[in-house]
């Protein structure tokens, strides 16, 4: 049985993408988490063990002018050399999280001062990391590593209750409702693959890609102030990817 690290990261993002898929504009999905976390790894080298993480939001802030995401004019993103541009959405937030994760060992120890420097030549969710705030901890002991994660939001997948032919009523009524301590969100959970995946160029790490539809779920936030101090407590919520047949589905547990 390999032996396994835990590792908790700790950083503020400003002007990360505020698009979680095409139908909804908000906090990044379990996907954003599990691909930066996914992307750090293989930077340094290192395994994911059971490919699973857990994020925590401490805060996260739309960036709303007039009660809307702020717009640009779409020849802004061409560098402004046309004349003719229509009003788009440039929708952006800020956001301060946390992710925990382990890492198998085997023969490679990675400590937290490299792993801060990887984090550092790193962009979440398209946002720019504020370097002062990173802060890394890793530790042997797994029982250890809730002690460094400070009170934030987690998140849990709900079920859509289908009450009408419109699922897209049904998941608006679902998640309207705003809670004390919480709320829900419609968000992406994952992919129905609508080829058989294959080589293509300027794919990272040299990975297969394929054309996809989103899978779309919900999760409902909840706020805790402290983990256990049993790991299972603290890994149990974490999300992890599963695969079958054409489908990938990032699931809780």
């Amino acid at each position: 049985m390999s032996r396994a690290n835990s590792v908790m990261v700790r950083f503020k993002a400003q002007g990360i993408s505020a698009v979680n898929h095409y139908l909804v504009y908000g906090a990044p999905s379990p996907f954003t988490y599990w691909g930066f976390t996914h992307n750090l790894t293989l930077k340094l080298g290192i395994k994911l063990k059971d490919e699973k993480i857990l994020p925590v939001i401490h805060s996260f802030k739309n960036r709303i002018s007039n009660g809307c995401f702020v717009q640009i004019k779409s020849n802004q993103r061409m560098g402004g050399n046309s004349k003719v541009g229509t009003i788009v959405d440039n929708p952006r937030a800020d956001i301060d999280c946390s992710i925990v994760f382990q890492y198998e060992v085997n023969d490679v120890e990675i400590d937290e001062d490299i792993i801060k420097k990887q984090i550092m030549k790193l962009r979440f969710s398209g946002g720019v990391i504020l370097v002062d705030s990173i802060k890394v901890k890793v530790t042997k002991d797994e029982n250890k590593i809730g002690n460094f994660v400070d009170k934030g939001y987690i998140f849990d997948e709900i079920e859509i209750e289908e009450e009408g032919e419109n699922i897209i009523e049904d998941i608006f009524n679902q998640t309207k409702p705003m809670k004390k301590n919480g709320w829900s969100m419609p968000t992406l959970l994952g992919y129905s693959l609508l080829e058989e995946p294959q080589m293509r160029d300027n794919v990272r790490f040299g990975y297969k890609h394929a054309f996809a539809e989103p899978y779309i779920g919900i999760v409902e936030y909840r706020m805790f102030e402290k983990f256990g101090d049993e790991p299972t407590t603290l890994f149990e919520d974490g999300w992890q990817i599963e695969t079958e047949d054409k489908k990938i589905k990032i699931t809780q547990g």
